[in-house]
């Protein structure tokens, strides 16, 4: 079963909970609207907040993998 859109860009957010402010500075999503999305109170995020969080953790899991492949070699 694939997993929602909000659902995804919820829990990944809260997984870097830590980091909120560099995502947002890297995204042009504002913190609040970080928040908001990651507290689930803003359940009905406009396209343009979610698509920069879905790339940047596409992004993070492409450059971790090779960080990791390069460790491991």
């Amino acid at each position: 079963m694939t997993e929602p859109i909000f659902d995804y860009v919820s829990r990944r957010l809260n997984e870097h909970k830590g980091i909120w402010p560099e995502i947002s500075k890297e995204t042009g999503v504002s913190y609040d609207q970080i928040a908001k999305i990651a507290q689930r109170r803003r359940t009905n995020p406009v396209l343009s907040n979610i698509q920069p969080l879905i790339d940047w953790f596409a992004a993070r899991d492409v450059a971790m993998a090779k960080l990791q492949k390069t460790v491991s070699s």
